[in-house]
């Protein structure tokens, strides 16, 4: 039913992916320093009988309604972020707001990742070919894939990817959206697609590529972008809603969502909405800490199936540590290219051998066997494995 003095909106989606803000609001500002990140000076009709439904609004907001109308805040869910007012820079914050556990964690992560590959860490923001977007996002969209595959999962993000790929490209030339980058040499092993609105970063969508899961990206990922964002004055690096482990262990803002019902102080609809969304969310979080939610999507998701599945089937290996080989052409074995088509199987054993040892990738030469095809040699500066493909 379309009722035309109804006017409903997902805030944080406009506001960020579209930068798009309801007339409604004459003012933004930020809850910790009343800085005014919108305004809006222009003369806008609202009738007595319109109503504003805004779903998804963060409570690190505070909005100025116009023309005297009110608005009833309706708790949603939780949204976690990471505010960076008062830090120098990004150590600051790790040391101020972070685990012990979370900084040897971080620590090692970038050691090993630094200390094994050739790493190099990359913020598009107002500058980006058409062609490198297209690469990129299209890595992206397939480690999406992979990875929730993997957790034998579905993702709302994959049902509208033509949505990002088509809109994202503009935003991120005209300095309203980001991509970040983890390179091992040429090679994107960590992506984040952000979307900007002043000093906010709203880190929506990131993956990684899984032969590198040893190596903790996500962590990496998010120590990075603090960096940059303390480099570059932006005060809030958004996460979003979604109660995931590593949002609470990174962040020291752990804000509301509210629905906003906005309305005229003579219109009885309002308050009536906001008796039914105040209902409707209170049962909504009471099945979601039962656990419904999640018996729904996996009845929904084996029933429609996954359409974005690709063949992604890792296999699986027997790893053996033996007594170091120093000679470069071992008895028995040939020599292969870790870039060859044929034996990008072996990329992930490989990397896990190189973080578990520390040895660097330029150091490490692979030998197949000539007898059975199925076991193979890691031979680095100071450790050898044998792997074998079960």
């Amino acid at each position: 039913m379309n009722l035309k003095f109804l006017h409903k909106d997902n805030f944080h989606f406009s506001l960020f992916l579209k930068n798009t803000i309801s007339t409604i609001y004459s003012h933004i500002d930020t809850a910790w320093n009343k800085s005014n990140i919108y305004k809006n000076s222009e003369k806008t009709n609202h009738e007595t009988l319109d109503v504003y439904s805004h779903s998804l609004f963060p409570s690190y907001l505070e909005p100025t309604i116009k023309n005297n109308f009110v608005c009833r805040k309706i708790f949603q869910k939780p949204g976690f972020a990471i505010h960076l007012n008062d830090c120098d820079n990004v150590n600051d914050y790790i040391k101020t707001n972070c685990s012990t556990s979370l900084k040897k964690t971080l620590k090692r992560s970038i050691k090993r990742l630094e200390g094994c590959l050739d790493i190099s860490y990359k913020m598009y923001f107002g500058d980006i070919s058409s062609e490198n977007y297209q690469y990129l996002m299209e890595t992206l969209h397939t480690m999406l894939i992979k990875r929730f595959q993997q957790r034998n999962d579905n993702n709302d993000v994959l049902n509208d990817w033509g949505f990002y790929l088509n809109n994202s490209f503009n935003l991120i030339n005209n300095k309203k959206a980001s991509l970040f980058v983890i390179f091992n040499n040429k090679e994107p092993i960590e992506i984040s697609l952000n979307y900007h609105f002043d000093s906010i970063i709203y880190s929506h969508i990131s993956s990684y590529n899984l032969d590198y899961s040893k190596y903790g990206l996500g962590n990496v990922e998010i120590y990075k972008q603090l960096e940059w964002c303390i480099n570059n004055n932006f005060k809030v690096f958004d996460m979003g809603y979604g109660d995931f482990d590593y949002k609470r262990r990174w962040s020291n803002l752990i804000y509301d969502f509210n629905h906003n019902i906005v309305y005229h102080p003579k219109n009885v609809l309002g308050p009536l909405l906001g008796i039914i969304f105040k209902s409707k969310y209170k049962l909504i979080n009471y099945l979601i800490s039962k656990k419904v939610n999640v018996y729904y999507n996996n009845v929904k998701h084996f029933i429609k199936g996954n359409p974005n599945k690709i063949n992604y089937m890792p296999l699986e290996f027997k790893s053996q540590t033996i007594a170091h080989i120093i000679d470069s052409s071992p008895n028995g074995y040939e020599q292969l290219n870790i870039d060859d088509n044929n034996f990008f199987f072996l990329r992930k054993p490989l990397f896990d051998f190189l973080y578990t040892f520390q040895e660097h990738i330029s150091m490490v030469t692979i030998y197949k066997t000539l007898e059975d095809k199925k076991s193979f040699l890691f031979i680095g500066k100071n450790n050898t494995n044998k792997i074998t493909v079960n």
